[in-house]
């Protein structure tokens, strides 16, 4: 699909679970594991891979904490939805003049 601003496309990450074990590993911190978490999100929600979530979770507990589990998250859901609000404020019916 081209807009008036250019060419839409949308990026997936495949081989989400061994991304996110291999960055947990690499020990990155939870900030940089959520943001491939929302990458994975946005992933499954396209139907491109069926993430397995128990595996990506279980792993984030056994590296940090439950409650990391619940914080990863809701840093990924924040990012996805910094990510659309940002895709609306292009639009080219709300791009400044």
């Amino acid at each position: 699909m081209t807009t008036e601003t250019g060419p839409e496309f949308e990026v997936y990450l495949v081989g989400c679970v061994g991304v996110i074990l291999n960055e947990i590993k690499q020990g990155c911190t939870q900030k940089q594991i959520a943001l491939t978490y929302a990458m994975a999100i946005i992933t499954n929600a396209a139907k491109v891979e069926k993430v397995e979530w128990r595996t990506i979770n279980e792993a984030i507990e056994a590296r940090w904490s439950k409650s990391a589990v619940e914080r990863v998250k809701k840093m990924a859901w924040k990012r996805i939805a910094e990510r659309r609000d940002k895709a609306i404020c292009q639009t080219p019916e709300r791009s400044p003049s």
